[in-house]
């Protein structure tokens, strides 16, 4: 059984996180472009892409609305009496705690992938069986590597006529690592293409002012890159610490994408 601190961790951690998604709910529906959206105009296509993201943005509003309601309730049980409390409070925390599309998830599930950042598959390390990941100076400076520093550096864009953006350089920890992508297929579905790998250990490249790092996938550059082809996959993805495919999965069972691994 997990004792008082582990669940008192536990839920601080999930508070936060129901307080993020609010925040980013109300965002989304506060947005000023929005209005183009919900004109009723909408056809073809377009219209049922919108259709569907606006029933999943109720769901993410039921589903918040369940976790605050279990939140509450756990905080309810702790002015119960203590052996008993302990025993719900742990079943309610670490056990199958919210209901969405008619499938039971463990509420400690609900953050499924932790930190994320932006990345592209810039070019191809042969040498290395590697991609060079990168992009225009965004990166999520919580993923970088614990002994080298971050770097708030002025650089040239050179696109647009813009100022020179501040931007944080950093290399990529190293470790076990996902790259994954989604894409709209000409009948309206979605696929989600996710590739297995690792960030290699490598030296600085001084001529490189942007957040980076060489992602050796599981199945080698060139048949990962035939693969990613293949599914139709972006030159832009998202990067999460660990292998993170089965959590994809499970992901894409709820949102109703087909996977695609390579």
């Amino acid at each position: 059984m997990s004792g008082p601190t582990t669940i008192d961790a536990e839920l601080g951690r999930l508070r936060a996180a129901g307080e993020r998604i609010a925040v980013t709910l109300v965002e989304l529906d506060a947005d000023p472009t929005r209005h183009l959206l919900d004109t009723g105009a909408l056809t073809g296509v377009t219209g049922r892409r919108w259709a569907a993201a606006a029933a999943a943005l109720d769901e993410l509003w039921t589903g918040h609305r369940l976790l605050t309601e279990l939140v509450a309730a756990v905080d309810g049980a702790r002015l119960r009496n203590p052996p008993a409390a302990r025993r719900e409070l742990s079943g309610m925390v670490f056990g199958e705690s919210i209901v969405l599309s008619a499938q039971e998830l463990p509420l400690t599930r609900r953050t499924l992938l932790g930190p994320t950042q932006f990345t592209e598959m810039y070019a191809m390390d042969f040498a290395r069986d590697a991609f060079l990941m990168s992009h225009m100076g965004e990166g999520n400076w919580a993923l970088a590597r614990g002994d080298r520093p971050v770097r708030l550096i002025k650089r040239s864009l050179g696109i647009g006529g813009l100022d020179d953006p501040p931007t944080f350089l950093f290399q990529y920890e190293t470790g076990p690592c996902t790259l994954a992508a989604l894409l709209a297929l000409p009948d309206g579905r979605f696929r989600l293409v996710v590739s297995e790998g690792e960030i290699l250990d490598a030296d600085e490249l001084p001529g490189l002012e942007m957040p980076y790092g060489f992602f050796r996938p599981a199945s080698g550059v060139r048949a990962c890159a035939d693969g990613w082809l293949r599914a139709g996959g972006p030159h832009h993805q998202v990067l999460n610490p660990g292998h993170r495919a089965a959590d994809w999965r499970l992901f894409c069972a709820e949102a109703g994408i087909e996977p695609t691994l390579v």
